[in-house]
């Protein structure tokens, strides 16, 4: 595995958390990859190869990705199958901005995935080939930011868009107190935070809370009980069902897996990789939020 982290452009930081070209070889057997349940929306190009993911209507089978697919906010762990070698482009999307860059709510993507061309169907069938005709990664990366930066600028925020940032700051809190700082009701906020967010505050803060844990779980694996309880978390059996039901694995071992030589797991060591470098700079030097 081989993979880089470009720079965001600063303009375009409240749109993009971070971007990934990742090249993936061929194993001796097809490798099924897994990703925990997670807030971010992300658009993924293949510039070279494809995945497989589970079908719509029946998940026991395998059916071909499109070659550039917008997969939304999941409350549920993802598997994808890579059957030879890959080399693709992979950009998280702020939470806030989704709704935004898609002129509708962000709960249409929730637990969903499309193809990019039926998101934004002109647009991107130019993109498209403009990608084909550039020469390079950084070429090919910087019409990606242009498109972005087009669809960012053309849409004015909606009116609930414009508290997308504070409401998904104010959840860390839990959804109760989240409503009373951001002056709502509770179900007013509900509506609003699932308008422009894409699913309930309820469930965004669930997600957001295990991300939170195994992010520092991946850093210190021995401190799971303190860190459990820290994160709010009853007690290790309480841990346990929801590392389960977010990632499809209790906590020690997907720890375990992670560590070990599994490939299914490499998206969860580029996680920790990122983590151990965010740690290791100040904030000014760190290229993402």
């Amino acid at each position: 595995m081989r993979y880089r982290l470009p720079p965001v452009p600063p303009d375009l930081w409240p749109v993009v958390t971070c971007v990934l070209l990742l090249e993936l070889e061929p194993g001796e057997q097809p490798v099924q990859s897994h990703l925990p349940a997670s807030l971010h929306t992300l658009l993924t190009v293949m510039l070279e190869g494809g995945i497989d993911v589970p079908d719509t209507a029946d998940p026991s089978r395998w059916t071909p990705a499109p070659g550039a697919f917008i997969a939304g906010l999941s409350s549920q762990p993802l598997m994808s199958l890579q059957r030879g070698r890959i080399r693709m482009l992979s950009v998280l999307l702020q939470p806030a901005a989704v709704s935004r860059l898609l002129g509708e709510s962000a709960a249409v993507l929730h637990n969903r995935s499309f193809a990019a061309e039926s998101v934004w169907p002109r647009a991107w069938r130019v993109l498209e080939e403009r990608l084909r005709m550039a020469r390079g990664e950084p070429a090919q990366l910087a019409l990606l930011f242009d498109f972005l930066r087009a669809r960012w600028r053309q849409r004015p925020p909606r009116g609930v868009d414009r508290r997308a940032s504070e409401f998904a700051l104010h959840i860390q809190h839990g959804p109760r107190a989240a409503a009373h700082r951001s002056g709502l009701g509770e179900r007013q906020f509900s509506r609003q935070f699932t308008a422009t967010l894409g699913t309930g505050p309820k469930q965004y803060h669930r997600v957001a809370r295990f991300g939170s844990m195994l992010g520092e779980a991946l850093l210190a694996p021995d401190a799971l009980s303190s860190l459990a309880a820290a994160h709010g978390y009853f007690d290790q059996s309480h841990l346990t069902n929801e590392s389960r039901a977010l990632s499809g694995l209790p906590m020690g071992q997907l720890l375990a897996r992670i560590d070990g030589d599994d490939p299914g797991y490499w998206s969860y060591r580029v996680g920790r990789d990122m983590l151990r470098f965010a740690r290791a700079l100040t904030p000014r030097h760190w290229p993402y939020r």
